[in-house]
């Protein structure tokens, strides 16, 4: 049984309560029942891929949930924020929507590659497709080849394309293709150029490229590149979870596995060195204000262990206090994400941090094989 049809019905019902809350007098019983539902419905969503949708409805229910618990009442700025975030829940409502009537009028691709194949190549020139190829069969991988971006839409839907590289002019089409295909997760781009131009590498970072490689040579650095990335996708990331507030934690370890993390929370701070006995995180994020230890000094705990003396740290905070910013900056973290976060704000985080994590522990211990 298809669960979409249902999905689109329960959310219809949801937008129209969330349409319905009174901002005064402000009803906390009425707001708690519709965050607890809208939480039940974004796993729905996401349990389907339905990813859009599905961070839509927890940034929604995440900000309603700062006035259900205490004694806080949502004023004018922040109901707006509310209606801001209720007209992007209904516009993911829309394009879901629009992608299920629109779903049997897209063809069905070529087989285009032995099954199991997870690295793809985009319109590239035949001299470096050539040399992609014999470079990944020595590392052991195949390469699936496509002419337009187009053909690898049903391959992104199941999730079998981890890593891809595009040829310059095709990167275009690629964003399309992405902006319209719904997915679990978003395969890593390594962009192949012309030349070396400066435009031609700001083109390819605006697209979202890990990487960008010239025609001219560096096949084997490309293919090495695709199949470290390949592997991240293989292998989970980790993610530490440090704050005492059982919603917050429960709302960020719910979004990063359905993203495909792994997560372990702490929600008792002075315990988070008991946790790193089993568990080797890839980042780690820890609120500012917290009893018996607050955020700044853990950090500064956290830089003093050789365990996690590298490991990429993102605090979290309520405020946009500056001062804070800084020295939590000057202690070694990474990043700062203020509450309430967005789900998008807090994937895009936490990837790109653990993905570099990653590449500098690989380069690291390629530099202590040579010696």
């Amino acid at each position: 049984m298809d669960p979409q049809p249902a999905l689109l019905e329960a959310l219809a019902t949801q937008l129209q309560r969330i349409r319905q809350l009174p901002p005064s007098p402000w009803d906390r019983r009425q707001a708690e029942d519709l965050c607890l539902d809208c939480q039940d419905l974004a796993d729905q969503a996401l349990e389907h891929d339905h990813d859009d949708l599905g961070e839509a409805l927890l940034a929604y229910s995440a900000y309603l949930s700062s006035f259900v618990e205490g004694l806080m009442v949502p004023n004018g700025e922040q109901l707006a924020q509310l209606r801001t975030l209720a007209e992007a829940l209904s516009e993911a409502a829309e394009r879901l929507q629009h992608r299920a009537e629109v779903a049997d009028l897209v063809p069905e691709p070529a087989v285009l590659a032995p099954a199991g194949t997870v690295i793809w190549a985009v319109g590239l020139p035949g001299s470096v497709l050539d040399g992609l190829r014999r470079a990944l069969e020595r590392l052991g991988q195949p390469l699936g080849v496509v002419e337009q971006a187009s053909q690898l839409a049903a391959a992104i839907q199941a999730g079998q394309v981890l890593a891809v590289a595009v040829h310059r002019p095709a990167l275009t089409d690629w964003q399309a293709l992405l902006a319209g295909v719904e997915r679990k997760s978003t395969p890593a781009l390594l962009c192949v150029g012309e030349d070396s131009r400066m435009a031609y590498r700001l083109q390819a970072l605006r697209a979202g490229a890990e990487g960008y490689y010239t025609a001219a040579g560096g096949q084997q650095a490309l293919a090495r590149r695709m199949v470290d990335l390949r592997e991240d996708h293989t292998l989970p990331y980790q993610v530490l979870i440090v704050d005492d507030d059982a919603t917050i934690t429960m709302f960020c370890e719910t979004v990063l596995r359905h993203n495909g993390m792994q997560a372990r929370v702490v929600n008792q701070p002075l315990r988070v060195f008991e946790a790193l006995d089993d568990f080797e995180p890839d980042v780690i994020l820890v609120d500012l204000y917290m009893p018996d230890v607050n955020g700044l000094e853990l950090l500064a705990l956290l830089r003093s262990d050789p365990r996690t003396l590298f490991a990429p740290v993102i605090l979290l905070s309520g405020d946009d206090d500056v001062e804070r910013r800084f020295d939590a900056l000057h202690l070694g973290g990474d990043d700062f994400l203020t509450k309430p976060i967005r789900p998008r704000f807090l994937v895009a985080a936490v990837t790109s941090r653990a993905r570099r994590a990653r590449w500098i522990k690989r380069e690291m211990r390629g530099e202590s094989g040579k010696r």
